[in-house]
């Protein structure tokens, strides 16, 4: 696991659903955005959201798991692979 904090520009609709559409992360160059393919989301509680999905970072595909925390609104990159 990553836990890695990290800038997202989401959508929110009216009726409670959250669309994420790209992040922004630390890399070894400085920080880059990152354009979210496609999302999925996995879990939704009381506590978080947890969505997958496809990225492309620096020309190659990966797949990743972010979670938004509703309480503190936050989120967190938690894996990347």
């Amino acid at each position: 696991m990553i836990n890695k904090p990290i800038a997202v520009l989401a959508q929110f609709s009216d009726d409670g659903r959250v669309n994420p559409l790209r992040f922004k992360i630390e890399t070894e160059d400085g920080r880059e955005s990152v354009q979210i393919g496609s999302s999925l989301l996995k879990v939704n509680n009381n506590i978080r959201m947890e969505f997958i999905c496809d990225i492309t970072l620096n020309g190659v595909r990966h797949k990743c798991e972010i979670w938004f925390f509703k309480q503190d609104t936050r989120w967190i990159l938690c894996n990347l692979k």
